[in-house]
């Protein structure tokens, strides 16, 4: 169950419940909710002063394509009630699919600033849908397609049980992420208008230090406290649903496709 998402300032909305909140934020700025129809919506903003131009190589059929697109790098900051009597987890999913897990203490924040994969932490970034050239054969996100364009973050009851010391692997992590394609967003929107995922980006910290083991401590989860969500869309397709005014203009920079 989506849990309620309550008012707090005239038409601007922030995903809370009775046991947590949390904020999109690019740079150190929190990105602008609004909601319509019980649904609360962020802009994928291309052109900000943290967006950068993204380079990649892929070899299709024998060509090698140079795909460059705007991105924008952004992080999550979940917050937990002062009332809270103890620690929560928080489970972050974008795009439908598995993207960090936090833990929380009673009236703290902590920041999901990327994706946890096996061998560090990379950047979360707005981003136009991968083209579809060099896309993985095993590519299907066809079970997530409700969920393209979200940020879901879910809390958990936990109970601390025992540290460990473990050898100092990535075995725990996520192991690959798919970004959404051309053809996913065709599909997803019924081609009735632009659409922004998420991709991953630069390599924000090495998961190895030079350690051979590392502590950790384990939990116990409990039962689910509340999961909360919002929509990410570009400019153009908030202006058109009524939801931001159309006065001003976005301007954006294209896909750059080049055969090399």
């Amino acid at each position: 169950r989506i849990a309620s998402q309550r008012k707090q300032t005239a038409d601007v909305f922030m995903p809370e419940n009775d046991i947590f909140s949390f904020r999109v934020l690019v740079g150190d700025n929190e990105v602008q909710e609004y909601q319509r129809n019980g649904v609360t919506y962020i802009m994928a903003d291309l052109n900000t002063q943290s967006s950068y131009k993204r380079e990649i190589k892929e070899a299709d059929d024998g060509q090698t394509f140079t795909q460059k697109w705007p991105v924008t790098p952004y992080t999550i900051k979940v917050t937990s009630k002062p009332s809270l009597r103890s620690e929560i987890k928080v489970n972050i999913f974008v795009d439908g699919e598995a993207a960090d897990t936090i833990y929380i203490s009673p009236g703290t924040s902590s920041v999901s600033d990327g994706f946890a994969m096996s061998d560090g932490t990379y950047e979360y970034l707005f981003s136009l849908p991968r083209p579809d050239q060099g896309t993985k054969a095993d590519h299907d996100v066809s079970s997530r397609f409700k969920k393209i364009g979200t940020i879901e973050v879910m809390a958990w009851s936990v109970k601390k049980t025992h540290v460990e010391k473990i050898l100092n692997s990535g075995s725990s992590r996520l192991s690959r992420y798919d970004q959404a394609t051309k053809s996913d967003a065709y599909k997803v929107t019924n081609a009735c208008h632009a659409m922004a995922t998420t991709a991953i980006g630069k390599m924000r910290r090495s998961r190895f230090t030079g350690a051979r083991y590392r502590t950790v401590q384990h939990y116990s989860t409990g039962r689910c406290l509340g999961v909360l969500q919002v929509r990410y869309e570009m400019k153009e397709t908030l202006q058109a649903m009524g939801i931001i005014p159309s006065s001003s203009r976005c301007v954006i920079d294209l896909t750059e496709e080049d055969d090399d």
